[in-house]
C-alpha cells in the first residue's frame, strides 16, 4: 500500500524490464471531444498494450488522455504522448516543462508570450 504523498509509478519507464507492460498501472479515461477515430486508435494502443478503460473497469481513472482539457487530481497527457511511448518503448514523465524566462529569450524579466 502507498503513503499517501506516494503515487503508482504509471507504466514501464525507460530502465524497467521489458516484461512489464508499457501501459501498466495505467486506468485510463479519453476526452470526449477528440475525434472517435482518434478516441478508438488511443483505446487499441492503451488496451493492446496493458492499460484498463476506466469506463470499462468503472473505476476512476489515474490517466486522463486530452489535447486541450485536464481532470483536477488526474495526470493528464495528449494523444501524442501515447504515440510516442509506443515509439520509444516507454513512458515519458507527464509533468508538464514550461519555458522558463531563459529559454523563451526573453529579457525583460516578465514571462515571454508563448
Amino acid at each position: 500500500m502507498l503513503a499517501a504523498h506516494e503515487h503508482a509509478k504509471l507504466g514501464r519507464r525507460i530502465n524497467d524490464k521489458k516484461s512489464l507492460k508499457l501501459f501498466q498501472n495505467i486506468m485510463y479515461s479519453i476526452d470526449e471531444t477528440l475525434a472517435g477515430h482518434q478516441r478508438q486508435r488511443l483505446n487499441n494502443i492503451l488496451i493492446n498494450n496493458g492499460g484498463m478503460s476506466s469506463d470499462q473497469q468503472q473505476q476512476p481513472p489515474n490517466l486522463f488522455v486530452s489535447e486541450k482539457n485536464k481532470m483536477p487530481g488526474i495526470q493528464s497527457v495528449t494523444p501524442l504522448w501515447v504515440e510516442k511511448a509506443i515509439m520509444n518503448g516507454f513512458v515519458h514523465e507527464s509533468i508538464p516543462i514550461w519555458p522558463s524566462v531563459v529559454t523563451a529569450g526573453s529579457t525583460s524579466g516578465k514571462q515571454a508570450d508563448i
